[in-house]
């Protein structure tokens, strides 16, 4: 399983640096570094110490591929990288963005219950906007707020973006209290119970960085809009119990 779980997880980084998204590349860093740090923890809990060694060998190769191919001229991902900009990450809330979430409030409070339905921002923004201002976004593709919780607020409502939020506090309520009630498991050199931490499956507190990134991610951009994306994040949140070990009866 875990032989599989690392092809997934290479596949899933080079999708991260290959779709050039500057969301994506900061988010998905973030998660491998802190990924790499408690792969170490954990692994040194449970093997032995030639075994880290190579893992640190195979992901230091992974390291070194990753740098070169950002780094050769031209690179369309050398290209993505400069573009960023850590110390004004906060400027992406102006302009546009900042004009289109106040139009999405606004729609909102002349459609309080149930929005204006789906797709709908787009076809309403308009009249929240003077002429030229509305024919500039028109022009630059601006069709929506970039911001998923306030578009499915104007879109469907207090009734609609309330039972979205009802399901995914059902999810998350189920998963968290199961993952506080996880049982202790025994570490396999010593047969001492572990941390509660430790006892929990790498797959779970993947899935939770997951989680996290994507909501985060929602509030400059528009996830939520793909049902693939919709989807996975909801079955993730479903499946987490499953990867919790559990009392034998």
């Amino acid at each position: 399983d875990a032989g599989w779980l690392s092809v997934d997880l290479f596949l899933n980084a080079a999708d991260i640096y290959g779709s050039l998204s500057r969301a994506a590349i900061i988010l998905g860093s973030l998660i491998l570094l802190a990924g790499l740090v408690y792969a170490l923890f954990y692994l040194g809990r449970r093997v032995s110490r030639i075994h880290v060694l190579v893992t640190m060998a195979l992901i230091g190769c992974i390291a070194v591929g990753v740098a070169v191919f950002a780094f050769v001229p031209g690179s369309p991902l050398k290209k993505e990288l400069d573009s960023i900009d850590l110390a004004h990450l906060g400027s992406v809330y102006e302009g546009d963005r900042q004009e289109l979430s106040r139009a999405a409030i606004q729609i909102w409070e002349d459609h309080r219950w149930t929005g204006v339905g789906g797709w709908g921002f787009p076809r309403y923004v308009g009249l929240y906007m003077d002429e030229d201002r509305w024919d500039y976004l028109r022009q630059s593709g601006r069709a929506n707020v970039h911001n998923d919780a306030l578009q499915f607020l104007c879109e469907h409502g207090m009734i609609g973006f309330g039972l979205m939020l009802a399901m995914t506090a059902a999810l998350l309520v189920h998963a968290i209290a199961a993952l506080f009630g996880v049982r202790r498991v025994p570490d396999p050199r010593t047969g001492r119970p572990l941390s509660w931490f430790q006892s929990v499956s790498p797959c779970v507190w993947g899935v939770f960085a997951a989680v996290v990134a994507m909501a985060v991610h929602s509030t400059i951009d528009l996830p939520f809009r793909s049902i693939a994306n919709t989807l996975v994040w909801f079955v993730c949140l479903a499946c987490v119990p499953g990867f919790l070990p559990k009392d034998k009866k």
